[in-house]
């Protein structure tokens, strides 16, 4: 009402021009071995240069070697590391070193072994995507507006002039850009790319028959694997070291670690938390204890595996009918992540022991059955064949169309504490129906009974300052699958050659069956621990009609 504002800021923010280059050569040919046996060999090479931004305006790595810039101000901490920015036009421009050796294998045959008959496999290597952009710290800037200085007693900003030259005499905050060198973030958190990084690749295979049967169907089983490595994960190189943390009883860790004591470092870091005269102890068991975290990006350490048998019964469409029927057996396993910090390698993070746990949309079944049936009535069709045109209008050129879907729910998270006995907290559908009728109820409901059994783990969350030995997914709990069936019938009339009405009535999630999702929380001190959301993940029974003219 005023004029006078509480608050505001105005950002200053880059805008990159990031550049990298694509290369790429293939060789590809089929060798007809015999009348029966193909043989189809190929080879790729191509090269993804590593991103650059035109004017260098990104970190490109954190140098963990190098003399921190106030390492010789500290005394009783051996201060290493610092960023150090892209530079010049060549390697030491790009967002992290150039791989060329890029060479992809592809192998593949088809054997006729029967007149009906035919085994077919192959073998592809692939190299995945390499964009990854170095962080652009320093190159954006913030001002925030002072509202007052004297406590809002009286304004110090109006909307006409919200920086004023007597709080801003230079105008907004210019960034610093590199200009601080290694002694960018000293005091906060840095990331910096991981240089040595190999591009991520993936060995797919597959192997299979594909056998013709009677009435035009085809079936096909085969399996099929695909292995990812190197894939990029981020890592944090601050934590207490595991001798360090285990040396003391759990009952006195949180005390000794987060007692405040004399900050060597004090005076040496302004604008941070770590500036102060006095700094927890874990800060100083960090090995950059000069920031509050480093992280490096794109540390090629990841792995992903599936295997599948895959299956599939398809009859071509023939006399008004055709189906498909498709079911799927696999399991996706990923390591992408440590269970605890300190189990990362600082001396080699490529061979840091990652969780192996499952894919968080893994699905070890699917079955999915679709089909269309132009209904046998109407003229030139089986039944009233002879039918005059106003009696085909009614009864002739109907199609039924329908879809039904069934797989497995997704796998829950674990709960954020170790379970106090062995044993599977999995739950039956039946055992679920049990538990609600001791509860008083007729059947099992997703707002007031439990999906798993929570009385196998503990009242109270992990201890600070302990490793965890349990995992972060369930092994076998998993959330309620899907069930859900499409249908569809319309007709078309012909009142014109150009000129068409259709009209047709479909019907989604035909039977209305709820898919559930993932549990309100996996804290164990949660009330609602155990309870599925109950906000569904597909969509309540949809019935639509519609008509149209189509010319």
């Amino acid at each position: 009402m005023l004029g006078y504002p509480a608050s505001g800021f105005v950002d200053r923010n880059i805008d990159p021009a990031y550049r990298s280059h694509y290369y790429s050569l293939f060789f590809q040919d089929d060798f007809k071995v015999s009348r029966t046996f193909t043989l189809n060999l190929g080879l790729r090479w191509d090269y993804e240069t590593p991103s650059k931004e035109r004017f260098n305006r990104m970190i490109r790595e954190f140098n963990r070697e190098i003399a921190s810039p106030i390492a010789s101000k500290v005394t009783g901490l051996n201060l290493k590391g610092g960023v150090v920015y892209a530079d010049g036009d060549g390697t030491s421009a790009m967002a992290f070193n150039p791989k060329r050796m890029n060479f992809q294998p592809r192998i593949g045959f088809a054997w006729t072994m029967a007149p009906k008959l035919v085994m077919r496999g192959g073998y592809g290597l692939s190299m995945l995507g390499a964009q990854a952009f170095g962080p652009s710290t320093g190159y954006s800037q913030s001002t925030s507006l002072v509202a007052s200085q004297d406590g809002n007693l009286t304004p110090a900003a109006s909307l006409s002039d919200p920086f004023p030259t007597s709080i801003y005499p230079n105008g907004l905050l210019q960034a610093v850009g590199n200009s601080l060198g290694q002694s960018t973030n000293l005091g906060q958190a840095v990331t910096a790319q991981y240089l040595d990084r190999p591009l991520p690749y993936s060995q797919q295979f597959s192997f299979g028959f594909q056998r013709e049967l009677p009435a035009g169907m085809v079936a096909d089983v085969s399996y099929v694997g695909n292995l990812t490595r190197r894939l990029p994960i981020n890592m944090p190189l601050n934590f207490i070291p595991l001798a360090e943390l285990e040396k003391l009883p759990v009952a006195q860790r949180s005390a000794y670690f987060n007692e405040k004591i004399a900050n060597p470092m004090t005076g040496l870091l302004p604008n941070s938390g770590l500036n102060s005269a006095t700094v927890v102890r874990q800060q100083l068991l960090y090995a950059y204890p000069q920031y509050t975290q480093v992280t490096l990006q794109q540390v090629p350490a990841g792995k992903q595996d599936y295997h599948g048998l895959q299956t599939r019964l398809t009859r071509r469409f023939s006399d008004g009918f055709m189906f498909q029927a498709a079911y799927t057996f696999g399991k996706t396993l990923e390591q992408m992540n440590v269970l605890n910090n300190q189990d990362i390698n600082l001396g080699d993070m490529t061979t840091t022991k990652l969780e192996k746990r499952l894919w968080d949309y893994d699905m070890p079944h699917k079955f999915s059955i679709q089909g269309i049936y132009e209904l046998p009535f109407g003229k030139g069709r089986r039944f009233a064949s002879s039918s005059n045109a106003i009696a085909n209008g009614f009864i002739g050129g109907w199609n039924l169309s329908g879809q039904w879907l069934v797989q497995s729910g997704f796998i829950m998270n674990f709960p954020h504490a170790g379970p106090l006995q062995s044993g599977s907290a999995k739950w039956s559908d039946a055992q679920r129906e049990q538990v609600a009728r001791n509860a008083g109820r007729d059947y099992w409901d997703v707002s007031y009974d439990k999906w798993f059994d929570t009385s196998l783990f503990p009242k109270q969350a992990q201890a600070a300052f302990t490793s965890k030995n349990f995992p972060t997914r369930f092994p076998d709990v998993r959330a309620q699958g899907a069930n859900s069936v499409e249908l569809s019938i319309y007709k078309q009339f012909m009142f014109k050659e150009r000129v068409r009405w259709q009209i047709r009535a479909d019907a989604y999630n035909a039977f209305n069956h709820p898919w559930f999702g993932q549990p309100q929380s996996v804290a164990v001190t949660n009330a609602r621990f155990g309870y599925l959301n109950a906000d569904m993940n597909n969509e309540t029974r949809i019935i639509s009609l519609v008509m149209k003219i189509l010319f």
